[in-house]
């Protein structure tokens, strides 16, 4: 029995064959296959590009009209489509009107030229056709033992009708009765005036707005029957510019009627609605009878009006981010009413805790027990090397003397604080040595192809056999200008001798540090710059350990890490593909940290193969970033390959346990993925013809243990709302506590897992760290509603194909987040999971890449660190 009594209910919710509602499936003739591609060819031709109709604009002018959850499926590049599907009935005339509209919008008619009296034989196909079969959205969702998967459409009009329900009832909360509306993509807005949040930076300034949004998503949830909807409300901060937005809403004249979700492009200052949503703006208004956007909406200073633009993240605004955990718990109470289900839940882990003795100890932002000078020689000989030598290179003497201090600190000599002599090598304890050298030429941004040249003149970036160097670098570079950016230069320079670089942002006289334990970024770059040399204390092995559910076998972890870069402004560039496996390797009471090495490093050796962290690193940022897609089936065969390659590594028996990033990882192999999981790979380790989990090709002989998919971050992992305890003398007979940090197992699933997390600040000191704990922003004043309000996030734990009991390897997974490297925190994958990250985050050529858009992250600050 591992269920505890503790209680963890989460913001979704299941979707019951009520919930579900229904839609009309209309089937579209053959004949219209051959229409599409006609009318495609056209499309291509006026735009010359390679694209696909936009189906969207099409189903979206629909929705805006009607009322309806309308989808067109399938519409994609390769198949033109055959069902149109709405969550009502549809007026067959309404459908050949906006065919009509739109095909003459996709083909480029002058908006004051488009006719009702146009012929189009895809209108009258598509509407004299429209008989549709009535279907519950329930018995659409198939089942692979008892893991759900449907059609899209099917989640899309599931998530239209709760978001129906929820919008049709008055919330009474923080003292008010709040309204929410629907918009086109199923998701609710906050619209009324008197609801929306304001700030001001100056009394006499332009006062800002926000609103709540709460967007809704219908998934499944492993081990559940049953899909779900995750709620999750955010702030949307509504911009007072239409430049820089790049989602806006405009409501329509009947109040009846959803938002129009429209998506926003532009660059220099001009921003303007993107042409599939201007297509859908188009047809819906038309088929209203309305006027298309006036002029005037434009503008979108002063309150808020028709059309409304959600600010990009970047801008300071007098709004906090953030909901806070109030409004999450009353969002809870509210949806559970109105859609008449219980919460999701999950059950506390019976007996388990994380260790409070080997949590790692920061002092002043020291790591003390990492720099004690009795350890920390077994320490560096267990990350492969003898030595570390610290070259900082400088531009500026208020820098140099600021990291004179923060090594002073760190290593405990207070003498390095009085000053350390230009390019001398000065020993600060048995195993380290520290070396500074002004490099204001090399470090300066802008085009300098003189930078190879004044490399060679820092003496000591050479160093002998064994000798790791770090090399600390200023930088003063303003992130205005990529590219005259220095760091990437630099970075990939000192990789290609052998060195790693951290960087170390030059700060401002005014807000200068003289203390190095306040030097909050001093400090986490030192941090940074021992990770780099792959250098763990072995409190790591008792934070494992501990209590009747640790590990106490000698295991082998290991975290592979898997991202695709787009090309440059999303359709130019070759796509590039980086991936990276990082093993945690037991050596004794250490451990030693090793990644694998696909490629020879191009200046130094020839060594492939799982090297220490080290040297990879140094290999990974010298070498550029490889070509290819996710699909590519050469991408799985070098990662078995790989994991083949660490047998010799492994202790005899133990094995080694494989842990993977769930958002980059799950399409990969078939058994990650939620509606796979029941199913039964053969003899070979295939499902199919693919190969169903990493390491599991019969060829290798060498399995991992388990294979644990860890989901963090994302929008579709629901909040934790509170945590209750039984408690019999309460009148529901639970007392409810409003923060909770365990490790829950998933109400009804065998093998998942939930690793409550606060957000570090949250936990903090501050005056407003706990903003939003027991009041919204209604009610909040406004230096209190200018902060970040924090809730809950969650980390999801799957085990898949374990070789016993699963529970063993979720606690592992979630003390490796909980223990971090080099941080005092919690990061948001475990600690293999993480180094593989950041071995591609520190590369040159990293780029951030985003899967939805910039709003797909949670706007509260999570417990990581880069």
């Amino acid at each position: 029995m591992t269920a505890g009594n503790k209680e963890l209910p989460l913001l979704a919710f299941p979707l019951t064959e009520v919930l579900h509602g229904s839609a009309h499936i209309h089937q579209l003739p053959d004949r219209v296959d051959e229409v599409w591609m006609r009318l495609r060819g056209r499309y291509r031709e006026r735009v010359r590009w390679n694209v696909n109709l936009p189906y969207s604009g099409l189903a979206t002018a629909l929705r805006a009209y009607s009322g309806a959850c309308v989808n067109l499926f399938p519409a994609s590049k390769h198949e033109a489509p055959r069902r149109l599907v709405s969550s009502k009935p549809l007026d067959r005339r309404d459908v050949r009107d906006a065919v009509m509209l739109w095909e003459q919008a996709v083909l480029g008619v002058p908006d004051e030229e488009i006719t009702f009296g146009y012929a189009s034989e895809l209108a009258d196909l598509v509407a004299d056709n429209l008989v549709g079969e009535r279907v519950s959205l329930a018995d659409q969702v198939r089942h692979v033992g008892d893991q759900p998967d449907a059609p899209n459409w099917v989640y899309d009009a599931a998530t239209w009708q709760v978001a129906r329900k929820l919008a049709g009832n008055v919330w009474r909360v923080d003292g008010r009765e709040v309204s929410l509306r629907a918009d086109t993509d199923g998701n609710l807005l906050v619209w009324d005036p008197d609801a929306l949040w304001s700030g001001v930076w100056k009394a006499d300034g332009d006062r800002c707005y926000a609103a709540l949004r709460i967007r809704l998503l219908m998934k499944t949830l492993p081990g559940m029957r049953t899909p779900v909807v995750v709620l999750d409300p955010s702030v949307a901060r509504l911009s007072r510019w239409l430049n820089g937005a790049r989602t806006a809403w405009l409501a329509p004249r009947r109040n009846e009627d959803p938002l129009l979700r429209l998506a926003v492009e532009g660059r220099n200052r001009v921003g303007r609605i993107e042409t599939t949503s201007r297509i859908a703006l188009s047809v819906s208004h038309r088929l209203r009878g309305e006027n298309l956007l006036e002029p005037g909406d434009l503008d979108l200073t002063g309150p808020p009006g028709r059309l409304r633009a959600l600010v990009r993240k970047s801008v300071r605004f007098p709004v906090g981010r953030g909901v806070g955990m109030y409004t999450v718990r009353e969002l809870s109470r509210h949806a559970a009413e109105v859609l008449e289900v219980p919460n999701v839940t999950a059950r506390e882990v019976k007996g388990h805790r994380f260790s409070v003795q080997a949590k790692r100890i920061v002092a002043a932002g020291r790591d003390v027990d990492l720099l004690d000078e009795s350890g920390l020689p077994a320490v560096i000989k267990a990350s492969g090397g003898e030595r570390l030598r610290v070259l900082v290179l400088y531009g500026t003497q208020r820098t140099r003397a600021r990291v004179q201090r923060l090594l002073a600190h760190h290593f405990a000599r207070t003498d390095l604080a009085e000053g350390i002599q230009e390019d001398t090598l000065v020993q600060v304890g048995a195993h380290v040595e520290v070396v500074f050298h002004h490099a204001a030429r090399l470090l300066a941004h802008g085009e300098h192809r003189q930078r190879p040249g004044e490399l060679d003149q820092v003496r000591h970036l050479a160093a002998p056999d064994g000798t790791r160097v770090l090399v600390l670098c200023e930088t003063e570079y303003d992130g205005r200008t990529p590219e005259g950016d220095a760091k990437p230069v630099v970075n990939r320079l000192l990789a290609e001798r052998g060195a790693l670089a951290q960087f170390l942002a030059t700060a401002p006289e005014t807000k200068a540090v003289a203390d190095p334990a306040k030097d909050h970024a001093g400090n986490n770059a030192v941090a940074d710059l021992l990770r780099a040399a792959g250098l763990v204390h072995p409190r790591m092995t008792s934070a494992l350990s501990s209590g009747s559910l640790g590990m106490t076998e000698p295991v082998a972890y290991v975290g592979l890490h898997v991202r695709a870069q787009r090309g440059e402004a999303w359709i130019k560039g070759e796509p590039k593909l980086s991936w990276s496996l990082v093993a945690m390797v037991p050596d004794g009471e250490h451990w030693r940290i090793l990644a694998y090495q696909s490629a020879p490093h191009p200046k130094i050796g020839k060594r492939t193969g799982w090297q220490d962290y080290f040297t990879v690193n140094t290999a990974f940022r010298a070498l550029p970033l490889p070509g290819g897609k996710r699909q590519d089936e050469s991408l799985l065969v070098a990662i078995d390959t790989a994991l083949g390659q660490l047998r010799p590594h492994v202790a005899t028996g133990s094995g080694y346990v494989l842990m993977v990033s769930g958002d980059s990882s799950r399409s990969l192999w078939p058994l990650l993925a939620n509606k796979n999981l029941d199913l039964e790979p053969d003899s070979a380790g295939r499902v199919g013809d693919r190969r169903a989990l990493p390491g599991w090709d019969a060829a290798l002989g060498h399995r991992p243990r388990a294979v644990v998919r860890v989901t963090s971050g994302t929008r579709d992992l629901p909040r934790p709302v509170e945590v209750r305890s039984p408690d019999t003398a309460a009148g529901n007979g639970w007392r409810v506590g409003k923060t909770t940090r365990s490790l829950y197992q998933l109400a009804d699933s065998a093998n998942t897992w939930i690793l409550a997390n606060i957000p570090r600040p949250f936990a903090g000191g501050g005056w407003h760290s706990r903003a939003g704990l027991d009041i919204g922003r209604w009610s909040a004043d406004a230096e209190t509603g200018r902060h970040t309000w924090y809730a809950h996030t969650s980390t999801e734990i799957v085990v898949v194909g374990a070789n016993s009991d699963p529970l063993r390897y979720a606690v592992a997974a979630a003390r490796l987040c909980d223990h971090a490297v080099s941080w005092d925190g919690r990061t948001s994958y475990p600690a293999p999971v993480h180094l593989a990250a950041l071995m591609d985050r520190n590369h040159p050529e990293y780029r951030r890449t985003v899967d939805w858009d910039d709003e797909t992250e949670y706007e509260e600050t999570d417990e990581t660190t880069s």
